[in-house]
């Protein structure tokens, strides 16, 4: 009965994974793929070559088997291309590797430093590659260590990963999902700056490739996403940590719910942010563009860890005062960051582009020194929907 409730599980799972499996049209045809769930890229500094992990289903699980089995397979190779590698790779598995489903493609952290554009090239070509996996890095770590790392709460650890990061979204205004078309428009843009998201192993990292790491309720290690990773001309150059993180997202008009604790009166207070909403401006002035940003957002007041109930418009506007000084520190660390980089992340020189290209003809050569010194404002303006009653 256990096997049978561990198949029904694992097959329910693959479906809402990848779906129906165009071109399939016989029973031996899924039989004879090995369906790629994440696909990690490594670099090493002595050597040229392009390191490929891939990791598949292992649909040996889908039988009446013993539990000891692993769910996934990963095998790592090298080679002069992406392409060799990933043929050289495919040979350890059975049959075809699928990849029109695969769900992330990891870059370790040195090769993000190398360039990561180079690398994306075969995935745009590759006719099966759907374009929809999300692309994110591992943090001072290898890809292919993030991909041998087992998950407490899904069979397929990248499905737990991806959920993870949706909830960081989601709960957190940390993470960014970043599609291949997306990582392509940007680096081929007129911003030289590329945001992404980015995963740790928190703890024992050979701990986390064993399957006994996942037996008991407090594992010795784990997958977390991190910081938003920035790139400069496709070139990892810096991490944003948390409050810049979120003051990205809040610039970005990416927030969909975050906690905000502020300080009213020397008591602790937590807003939720339920909304938000971000207008980019630019101005010519005195012959420099000049940045504003306005966020509106709508909040409750959830806690105060003072345990007072006290109700009231004054109450009200000091939780609104203080929220919008909270929001625009962040976007205001976040803007630092970005400048001492020289990196544009907030996508102005697109917009210059766009909007005004004689002008942007005038300032492109040297618009990576004008970002530096560019006046960018930040407005908040908040909405306190409730107060503690």
């Amino acid at each position: 009965m256990k096997n049978l409730i561990k198949k029904v599980l694992i097959v329910s799972i693959l479906s809402i994974l990848f779906l129906p499996l165009g071109g399939c049209t016989k029973k031996s045809d899924i039989n004879e793929l090995s369906i790629a769930t994440g696909i990690g890229i490594d670099k090493e500094s002595e050597s040229d070559d392009v390191i490929i992990t891939i990791q598949v289903v292992n649909q040996i699980t889908l039988a009446r088997q013993p539990k000891e089995i692993t769910p996934v397979v990963t095998l790592t190779e090298r080679g002069k291309t992406v392409f060799e590698a990933f043929r050289k790779a495919s040979v350890g598995f059975t049959g075809r590797v699928f990849l029109s489903h695969f769900q992330m493609l990891v870059f370790g952290e040195e090769a993000a430093k190398d360039d990561i554009i180079k690398y994306l090239n075969f995935f745009f070509n590759d006719h099966e590659a759907q374009h929809r996996f999300n692309i994110v890095i591992c943090k001072e770590k290898k890809a292919s260590e993030f991909l041998q790392t087992y998950s407490v709460f899904s069979s397929v650890p990248i499905i737990d990963y991806q959920s993870k990061l949706n909830s960081t979204i989601n709960l957190v205004g940390m993470g960014k999902l970043t599609n291949l078309p997306m990582a392509l428009n940007a680096l081929k843009g007129e911003s030289n700056g590329l945001v992404l998201s980015s995963f740790e192993i928190k703890g024992d990292i050979e701990k986390s490739k064993e399957m006994d790491n996942i037996k008991t309720p407090t594992p010795e290690a784990m997958v977390w996403p991190s910081d938003l990773a920035v790139l400069k001309d496709g070139k990892l150059v810096t991490y944003l940590n948390y409050d810049e993180s979120i003051g990205y997202n809040f610039a970005n008009n990416a927030i969909v719910n975050i906690v905000a604790s502020v300080e009213v009166d020397n008591r602790r207070i937590a807003l939720e942010v339920r909304g938000s909403s971000c207008k980019k401006s630019i101005k010519i002035e005195n012959g420099k563009p000049k940045v504003t940003f306005e966020v509106k957002v709508v909040a409750i007041v959830n806690s105060d860890m003072s345990g007072d109930t006290e109700v009231g418009k004054e109450y009200a506007d000091k939780c609104k005062k203080a929220l919008e000084e909270n929001i625009k520190n962040r976007m205001n660390l976040c803007i630092k960051k970005a400048k001492e980089h020289q990196v544009d992340i907030f996508d102005i020189g697109t917009s210059l582009h766009r909007d005004r290209p004689k002008y942007w003809k005038t300032i492109k050569d040297d618009f990576e020194n004008i970002f530096k010194e560019i006046e960018i404002d930040v407005k908040v303006n908040a909405t306190i929907e409730n107060v503690i009653h």
